[in-house]
């Protein structure tokens, strides 16, 4: 049985809405310092509002993709670096790494800004 158009707002997903409209996606290179804390990597977007967005990062010297994630729970993935935080302003979505340890290094933050604010 079809579902009645005018109920389709009452069901969690439905095509018929823009849901997660891609508006800007790309990554950035970025290089970190032995001890160096709270590293701001900045994606410009200036969208004029604070979009929702998705961060994806490896760190130096892996290979691998991590979802982001920020706080202790970050610490140790790889190395002595920590994720402490992201958040989304009128003009950039912003990401900050730590180095516990003594060696430099470079990974890359991917992102992915969508349409809809927060």
């Amino acid at each position: 049985m079809p579902i009645d158009p005018s109920k389709l707002k009452n069901i969690a997903f439905s095509s018929a809405f823009n849901y997660q409209e891609v508006k800007l996606k790309g990554s950035v290179l970025y290089t970190i310092a032995p001890y160096e804390f709270n590293k701001l990597v900045s994606i410009p977007h200036n969208l004029g509002y604070k979009p929702y967005f998705r961060l994806y990062f490896s760190l130096p010297g892996s290979g691998r993709i991590f979802s982001m994630i920020a706080g202790p729970g970050s610490y140790g993935l790889v190395g002595d670096y920590q994720v402490d935080g992201y958040n989304s302003t009128e003009t950039h979505v912003n990401f900050q790494l730590s180095n516990y340890g003594g060696g430099s290094g470079a990974g890359r933050v991917y992102y992915r800004i969508y349409e809809n604010n927060i």
